[in-house]
């Protein structure tokens, strides 16, 4: 597994990542109190669209890859292929401690680390595929003490 060194550029990096992961929790938390527009939806597939794309500048391929799952994800929900619902909630804040979990690894390492992220990926493309939890719609939101329980128990796809 090859090492980054940690140099300005990569705390730069780092930096950047973490705003946008700040701001894409924000807006998660803010889709579920209120219906999601396409404005909230823009705004976090951006974020991970930069995250996606600095990738591409450096070695990370997992970080990439959780990334561009979750960016295709937003993009079909941006596109209104279906609507937000508990489950895709639920994934996306899954798909951020995914992401911070890999930047406090390169923070601390200089790589990735050993996490295996295929589950989520494969997780996120399946919600992609079939739009989540059918007939589920915008209801049924839930707290933020909720989702983190659900993460906390263990990955449920």
């Amino acid at each position: 597994m090859e090492s980054l060194e940690i140099d300005d550029d990569i705390k730069a990096f780092l930096v950047e990542s973490y705003e946008n992961l700040n701001q894409i929790e924000q807006v998660i938390l803010n889709l579920e109190d209120n219906s999601a527009n396409s404005e909230h939806l823009t705004r976090i597939y951006r974020a991970l669209h930069t995250i996606k794309g600095n990738c591409g500048f450096l070695p990370l391929p997992k970080l990439e890859s959780v990334a561009h799952a979750g960016e295709n994800l937003l993009g079909k929900l941006r596109e209104q292929h279906f609507t937000l619902n508990p489950q895709i909630v639920s994934i996306l804040l899954q798909t951020v401690d995914a992401i911070r979990q890999i930047l406090a690894q390169i923070e601390a390492t200089g790589n990735e680390g050993d996490g295996d992220y295929a589950a989520l990926i494969a997780a996120l493309e399946r919600v992609g595929s079939v739009g989540g939890d059918k007939g589920e719609g915008r209801q049924g939101r839930q707290g933020r003490g909720g989702t983190r329980e659900t993460r906390e128990r263990g990955n449920q796809f």
